[in-house]
């Protein structure tokens, strides 16, 4: 019969052999995954180490598939993948640049201490959202040194085999944020330029019509006074001060509205351009009889808009076909509208004399004159005042012409408008 304490003997040698046994798989397990890791550390392999109970399951991109890492590593952005905990699993150089500090601190840290803390709950509420659809967000990030960094997140859940993992890739927007406080800024001293010009553009018309007043009065008062004594070629003279003072009047006039166009505090509106046009059609019923004009207009829509600019544009370029008629044929005006894409298409057709192409350009700048005073009255202004317009709804308008052929103007208007 063996002696009980030899059996014991033998039963610890057995166990203890055993845990030897176990130990050396154990250090070989840890020495190759310490390995791994210091390999992803340094970044030789693209892998994710993604943890899930009581073990880590290593995931590796295939060594063949080196444009996927070639691409990640040498993207503009910032790229990270997260563990259901938010450690980061991996980070490409980009970002370890964006954070200041080596991809050996960056793995195994947890993102949240990267987000500031003005951010965090916005960052909850996006990785909350990121659990069933993707999802982009700003917010702000801090580097190592405490230098805060705006960014834009954009969120991606993985499927790894039985894990879940997040892939975000990171924008800076220093420079973003940077031009954009520029233009803002740009954008205010126009602003002021502009309200400056237009209040100087009101009160110089306003003064320069003063003393064109006084002319016309005095004038007046001249002809009255001494009519029977002035001879034909006096009163010739006075008619001419007359008519250069009514002229330059209504260049006065037409430079303060176009100076006033979308100077005002009315808000876009909804605008029927059908009953827009009657409005116009009525307003012109002077000109339009005696002009003997035939107006044709198809439905037009409903825009969204600035109604006072909007009927200004249509009078304009009514006014303009009914102007350069041709002399032994009555106007006749056609006024259509279609529906493309991403912009209401209108042309305002006429049998008039036309344009020559070479003009086409020139018609649309302020002061352009392609005939006399004495042929055909006006001050030049009319179709740079309907460009202002169209440039006011962020629309493109243009002509299609030949001398002697009729013109037609047309002009978009966005369906949706930025302001």
């Amino acid at each position: 019969m063996m002696n009980p304490t030899v059996h014991s003997i033998d039963k610890l040698l057995t166990e203890i052999s055993s845990l030897k046994q176990e130990n050396k798989i154990l250090l070989d397990k840890l020495e190759k995954v310490e390995g791994i890791i210091k390999t992803i550390k340094n970044g030789n392999v693209d892998a994710l180490v993604v943890g899930k109970d009581e073990t880590n399951s290593v995931f590796t991109i295939k060594t063949a598939d080196q444009t996927y890492r070639l691409f990640i590593e040498k993207m503009s952005e910032g790229a990270v993948t997260l563990n259901s905990d938010g450690l980061i699993l991996y980070s490409n150089m980009r970002f370890s640049s964006m954070v200041n500090a080596p991809l050996e601190m960056i793995i195994g840290s947890d993102f949240h201490d990267f987000i500031t803390n003005a951010c965090k709950k916005r960052f909850e509420r996006l990785l909350k959202i990121s659990r069933k659809n993707d999802i982009k967000g700003e917010l702000y990030i801090s580097d190592t040194t405490g230098q805060q960094i705006p960014v834009n997140l954009s969120l991606t859940k993985l499927q790894l085999q039985d894990s879940l993992a997040l892939s975000i890739v990171v924008t800076d927007l220093t420079k973003h944020k940077a031009e954009e406080k520029e233009l803002k800024m740009k954008n205010q001293l126009l602003k002021a330029a502009n309200t400056e010009l237009a209040s100087f553009a009101y009160i110089a018309s306003h003064d320069l019509q003063e003393p064109l007043r006084t002319v016309v009065n005095y004038v007046d008062l001249f002809q009255k006074k001494y009519k029977e004594k002035l001879d034909k070629k006096s009163v010739d003279y006075l008619n001419y001060i007359n008519e250069a003072t009514v002229r330059m009047q209504m260049l006065i006039n037409d430079l303060l509205e176009y100076s006033r166009i979308g100077r005002h505090d009315a808000e876009m509106t909804e605008v029927d351009c059908s009953k827009l046009l009657q409005m116009v059609i009525k307003d012109m019923s002077v000109t339009i009889k005696e002009s003997k004009t035939k107006i044709q207009a198809e439905q037009l829509p409903i825009i969204t808009a600035y109604y006072t600019e909007m009927k200004s544009l249509f009078q304009n370029l009514i006014g303009n076909a009914i102007k350069f008629k041709k002399n032994d044929e009555s106007p006749v005006i056609k006024i259509t509208a279609q529906s493309k894409e991403d912009a209401w298409f209108f042309e305002i057709k006429d049998n008039g004399i036309g344009i020559d192409k070479i003009y086409h350009d020139r018609i649309f700048t302020i002061f352009q004159r392609l005939h006399t005073q004495k042929e055909y009255p006006g001050t030049g202004i009319g179709l740079a005042h309907c460009k202002k317009i169209v440039d006011l709804h962020k629309g493109k308008i243009g002509v299609e012409s030949e001398s002697g052929l009729g013109s037609t103007f047309y002009f978009t208007i966005p369906k949706t408008i930025i302001k």
